[in-house]
């Protein structure tokens, strides 16, 4: 299994948390939300880690305009160095951490 399936495999449940997105007040009496799962920052690097080894991957932070983009390099088998970039804007809660 080459590296980046590993990086892909689906996380164990019990590293997965939960919580209420968006809300529908339609109906006041039976209000509808969102299941939104997500991952902590911390079990993606122990999942990294433990692929890549932690000197096989790195990350960086580049500013565009007032944004922050997150760039991830995974160092593959042949020393050869894949950068993958994202970003987000602010989110409604903790801006500046839901940018990151």
């Amino acid at each position: 299994m080459d590296i980046f399936d590993k990086l892909s495999a689906p996380f164990d449940p019990s590293e997965v948390d939960w919580r209420v997105g968006s809300v529908s007040k339609k109906d006041p009496q039976n209000p509808k939300g969102m299941a939104l799962a997500y991952i902590d920052a911390r079990t993606v690097m122990d999942r990294l880690d433990t692929v890549c080894g932690p000197e096989g991957w790195q990350n960086r932070y580049v500013m565009e305009g007032s944004k922050t983009v997150c760039e991830i390099g995974i160092k593959c088998p042949s020393g050869e160095w894949v950068w993958k970039a994202d970003g987000a804007g602010d989110s409604d809660i903790e801006a500046e951490k839901g940018a990151l």
